[in-house]
């Protein structure tokens, strides 16, 4: 079963290596990046079953506000941020 699958932020490293996967198990991935226009978010979100919002943290909230209007009904919006960390193992 494949899925159509927004991607929010896809020229970024995670973005873009999440796309390249979902693309790879066969699934469809649209892609919108800076700038955030109605017409990219619009596209990206159109059918999608998910999007996938991978953004900076600093700019999630806002990002997620401009993504909303565009979201089917039945889809799931999901973040993927990575926080920086230090370990001393």
């Amino acid at each position: 079963m494949t899925a159509r699958v927004g991607i929010i932020g896809d020229r970024g490293r995670m973005g873009a290596m999440l796309k390249r996967r979902l693309e790879d198990a066969g699934h469809e991935a649209r892609g919108a990046d800076l700038p955030l226009d109605e017409e990219s978010l619009a596209y990206a979100c159109a059918e999608a079953k998910a999007v996938f919002l991978c953004v900076p943290a600093a700019v999630l909230e806002e990002t997620a506000h401009k993504v909303a209007p565009h979201l089917p009904e039945d889809c799931a919006l999901a973040d993927i941020i990575i926080s920086s960390y230090s370990s001393s193992v």
